[in-house]
């Protein structure tokens, strides 16, 4: 038995949710555990599981509507930043793309822990050379 997908469930409008912005192609809302308050998710309308799975047309539309809703924040919130934020594979828990854009202050705490790599092991085989396209194996 397929699991539900509870973003298809609030586009669908079978699950509550805090909607900010839609359109035909795309829901935002509200996340509900967030980061930081007015932390947003854009998720496509169609079931689409991963980034490698949207139509570039569809991408823009995304990304558009994420600096829009960025610029938004900043404004209302006067937060000191904002970040966006998107798992793939086995780390995208909602098994639906979603992208995170979320406020952030100086003093948030949100982070991640660096690690400082030598050159030898940023040299990669699988870097990007010059386009996306251009990914070596």
């Amino acid at each position: 038995m397929m699991r539900s997908c509870i973003a298809c469930e609030i586009a669908s409008g079978q699950s509550p949710a805090h909607v900010v912005h839609q359109t035909d192609r795309i829901i935002c809302f509200l996340d509900h555990a967030p980061i930081n308050p007015g932390h947003i998710l854009i998720c496509p309308r169609a079931h689409l599981s991963d980034l490698t799975d949207l139509p570039d047309d569809l991408l823009a539309e995304i990304a558009h509507t994420a600096k829009v809703i960025a610029q938004q924040l900043m404004d209302t919130l006067g937060c000191d930043g904002v970040s966006l934020l998107q798992n793939n594979g086995a780390f995208n828990d909602l098994g639906h793309f979603h992208l995170h854009v979320f406020p952030r202050t100086i003093a948030d705490g949100f982070g991640w822990k660096v690690a400082h790599p030598s050159l030898e092991n940023l040299d990669s085989p699988a870097r990007v050379r010059n386009s996306p396209s251009d990914v070596v194996d």
